[in-house]
């Protein structure tokens, strides 16, 4: 199987692509399952952190996480919003401010009190 994938050596440093080519042979189903629940259990966290509930037990359904759309576990709520955009550059918060409607004066006012404070 071929891939290509992104890796930085430092959160800010540049990404170097690598082609690669994973050689599956000689790995049992069962060896297979086992590597791939550690995927399957990071998938998940990610699901209870964005939900905000994390359960005391839970059954996780493979073909549910395969079938979702990148960050399916995703359900907005005011509280998760406002953090997704709390993250943003100044282009993308000041964009999401207009999409949301707040209206120009107080966009201009969270702007500044954002990214240009002295």
């Amino acid at each position: 199987m071929e891939k290509t994938f992104s890796t930085k050596l430092t959160k800010d440093g540049s990404a170097v692509e690598t082609k690669c080519v994973i050689d599956w042979s000689n790995v049992s189903a069962e060896e297979m399952q086992k590597l791939a629940a550690a995927t399957v259990i990071i998938n998940q966290q990610a699901i209870y952190r964005t939900s905000g509930m994390i359960p005391a037990t839970d059954t996780i359904v493979v073909r549910t996480q395969i079938d979702s759309p990148k960050g399916g576990g995703f359900k907005p709520t005011p509280e998760n919003m406002a953090a997704r955009i709390g993250k943003m550059d100044e282009a993308g918060y000041r964009a999401s401010l207009v999409k949301i409607g707040v209206p120009e004066k107080v966009l201009e006012q969270m702007v500044k009190a954002k990214f240009h404070q002295a």
